[in-house]
């Protein structure tokens, strides 16, 4: 019985990293989305001042803390990002 327990517990938490899994994997697809978007000139992105990691896709004017991209260019974070993530695109 001992047994049964410990093997459904090591079930459920591989179970819970597929889903771990999954919802990383849809966040970088949308993320590459958007980042694909902005690169063919649609919603622009916008950096954060003070970390240059943070980034918001918006139409409208944010605060003074961040700064809009050019369309269709990238911080060297977002490159990154990007050519990490490129073949989920594909």
């Amino acid at each position: 019985k001992r047994k049964l327990v410990k093997l459904e517990l090591k079930e459920k938490k591989r179970q819970e990293e597929e889903e771990l899994d999954r919802n990383e994997f849809q966040r970088t697809l949308n993320d590459m989305l958007r980042i694909q978007d902005h690169l063919n000139g649609g919603t622009p992105i916008w950096i954060s001042k003070n970390d240059p990691s943070v980034w918001l896709i918006s139409d409208t004017d944010l605060d003074d803390d961040y700064r809009k991209l050019e369309k269709g260019k990238l911080n060297d974070k977002l490159n990154e990002f990007y050519n990490e993530n490129i073949q989920l695109l594909k």
